[in-house]
């Protein structure tokens, strides 16, 4: 009897100033993010809000702020569920059109099956044993990071 392997799930993390939050969450929607239990809920996602902070150099291409000069900007953490590569993928390049700025700040993570107390997650944040991988390998994104959790059962 062949079982069905279930298709990888990634979480996308991005900041985004407040006015833009609508617009690209409803790219990354739209684009296949969000999805869970087979189609059963749509447009899963959790948001945080908080103030991003930057100083731009001489070379920055600027939409707010003043070079050298320290600029605090209400912003969102926004974080939603993918069902395999193939709809991450199309996600992040959603994010990349919609995004106001020159680059999206934004996270990737890949996650895995944790069995806690003998039951099965795939929701890093309900089990908390998680291996994070950062599989967006770009010109602009060249850095990776790999984090694992001890399951507290």
């Amino acid at each position: 009897i062949a079982l069905a392997v279930p298709a990888v799930r990634y979480k996308l993390v991005y900041m985004v100033p407040m006015f833009a939050l609508e617009t690209t969450k409803a790219a990354i929607f739209s684009a296949g993010a969000g999805r869970f239990l087979g189609g059963q809920y749509t447009e899963c996602a959790f948001t945080w809000i908080g103030k991003g902070q930057f100083r731009p150099g001489d070379q920055a291409k600027l939409h707010i702020g003043k070079v050298g000069e320290l600029e605090e900007v209400e912003e969102a953490r926004f974080a939603s569920i993918c069902i395999g590569e193939d709809i991450v993928r199309a996600a992040v390049k959603a994010l990349k059109e919609k995004y106001p700025y020159e680059t999206p700040v934004y996270e990737v993570y890949k996650l895995r099956i944790s069995n806690c107390s003998g039951q099965k997650y795939w929701n890093c944040t309900v089990c908390a044993a998680q291996i994070a991988e950062l599989f967006i390998r770009e010109t602009d994104l060249t850095f990776s990071v790999i984090h694992e959790d001890v399951c507290r059962a």
